[in-house]
């Protein structure tokens, strides 16, 4: 019988899964540093949109029409046979609340981009 010998060095951590170390531990202070360096634009991406969101929020619709217009997209009133299970769970609520809903498809290909109107409100 063969005897097969291992000359690697056992590692009470990693076990019978040995890993890179060095790598591993580069990999995790670059992420700590990467963190560190990109948390202000996350607060500075937050501030702009909480300041820029509400304002161009009513015009969204009006947007989405003109794209539509243009031949950019399709607005659907219904569900399509390619929407996700998803998709037609929202549809299926919507109706079921009295919400009048529309889905703007890019090149009539579903995506995830609805509006409502729901007692007079966009």
């Amino acid at each position: 019988m063969s005897e097969i010998s291992l000359n690697q060095k056992y590692c009470q951590d990693c076990g019978p899964s040995q890993v890179n170390h060095l790598i591993a531990r580069t990999s995790i202070r670059l992420a700590f540093i990467i963190r560190l360096i990109t948390k202000p634009f996350g607060k500075i991406e937050d501030a702009i949109t909480d300041f820029v969101f509400p304002k161009i929020k009513p015009s969204l619709p009006s947007v989405f029409k003109a794209l539509a217009f243009i031949g950019l997209g399709k607005i659907a009133d219904s569900p399509q046979s390619d929407d996700i299970m998803r998709t037609t769970c929202i549809w299926e609520a919507a109706v079921k609340r009295g919400i009048v809903m529309k889905q703007f498809r890019i090149f009539n290909r579903p995506c995830g981009i609805f509006f409502a109107e729901f007692q007079g409100e966009i």
